[in-house]
């Protein structure tokens, strides 16, 4: 077991890692829709309208689609895309299907081919629930590992990302030897525990 001294230092030098793994290229400028309807797939025809970010959105059982072009450099850097919508939400890339982002996985990978694409994200605003006892109160389950006391959510943009291999890779191996695995959605039990000492958090990045 390590002295306290000891884990501080190594969990401020793994998010020195953290920080420095990733270099942002370009902020996205995007896009919103409410939908009234499901769609299947990324809407067509429909009014979109332009958002500054952080932007407020959300409307109970209501999904909301949110749209960015970006131009991919040519290389053999990896890129990643990086967005934070709060909720459970799925991407796509020229209309495919391209990976998910939530509050735990924020990266997904593109390529790096030189060319522009689009990026959709739908995401899911939330249900109020009444809670799990008679004191907890009514909130807005956006997910199984988050609440908000009311609408709206925030969404916070976006970037194209592209990684340091090197520096992504030490914070990896390290991280693996130096904080305890632990499951990405902590107990109530772990939360209360997180908020002393060592480890902060366990969380590979993509």
């Amino acid at each position: 077991m390590l002295i306290p001294k000891i884990e501080q230092r190594i969990g401020q030098y793994l998010d020195y890692l953290e920080k420095n793994a990733y270099r942002k290229i370009a902020d996205l400028e995007f896009e919103i829709f409410e939908a009234d309807k499901t769609y299947r797939t990324p809407p067509g025809e429909v009014k979109w309208q332009k958002i500054e970010t952080p932007a407020p959105w959300g409307k109970e059982w209501t999904c909301f689609w949110f749209r960015a072009k970006y131009k991919a450099p040519n290389g053999n850097t990896p890129l990643f895309l990086s967005v934070t919508p709060n909720a459970d939400s799925l991407a796509f890339i020229d209309g495919k299907p391209a990976g998910a982002f939530n509050m735990y996985h924020n990266k997904i990978r593109v390529e790096a081919d030189g060319k522009e694409h689009t990026l959709h994200v739908e995401a899911y605003s939330g249900h109020f629930y009444g809670g799990c006892g008679p004191f907890e109160g009514t909130s807005v389950v956006i997910n199984i590992g988050k609440t908000l006391p009311d609408f709206p959510n925030t969404f916070n943009g976006g970037s194209l990302l592209e990684r340091n291999t090197a520096i992504h890779s030490l914070f990896t191996i390290f991280g693996h030897f130096s904080r305890p695995q632990r499951s990405p959605i902590p107990t109530r039990c772990e939360k209360r525990k997180s908020s002393k000492g060592f480890p902060r958090r366990f969380r590979i990045s993509a």
